[in-house]
């Protein structure tokens, strides 16, 4: 059986295409690793865009806040589900122990007798992802 030597051209761009693939394989399975800080930088880098893909539990803590505590509502916008999320490093020792806070929330407010709060007001496409891990012991 006689063997064929590989160019250096060839060579080369193998090992291009194994480093490629190792990159961005790193990155997609860094982007699910849940810090417990929530990221809003997918976001504040395009907030004129109406699609937004969110692919880890940061991002998506990151999205509940900013409906909680701003005035962004996400109205007309659209955002998907990158991935499978897992929101356990968001449970029940989470934020004082109030575990995951939800998007948008609202509030009866005695004072005006109505309730108040902050919806999320845009479209929300799981993707046929799931979202799982999470636990809640927000007081409404």
């Amino acid at each position: 059986m006689r063997t064929k030597a590989l160019t250096s051209k060839q060579l080369l761009s193998t090992i291009l295409a194994i480093t490629l693939l190792l990159t961005s394989t790193m990155t997609i399975s860094s982007r699910t690793q849940a810090a417990a800080i929530p990221d809003t930088s997918w976001y504040y880098s395009n907030e004129n865009s109406v699609t937004y893909t969110i692919y880890s539990a940061d991002e998506l803590a990151g999205l509940a806040q900013l409906v909680n505590n701003s005035d962004v509502d996400f109205e007309g916008k659209t955002i998907y589900l990158g991935s499978d999320v897992d929101l356990t490093e968001y449970g029940k020792n989470y934020d004082e122990g109030r575990g995951w806070i939800p998007i948008g929330f609202r509030e009866f407010t005695g004072e005006s007798g109505k309730y108040d709060g902050k919806p999320f007001k845009g479209t929300f496409d799981g993707n046929n992802h799931k979202i799982t891990g999470g636990c809640s012991n927000f007081l409404w």
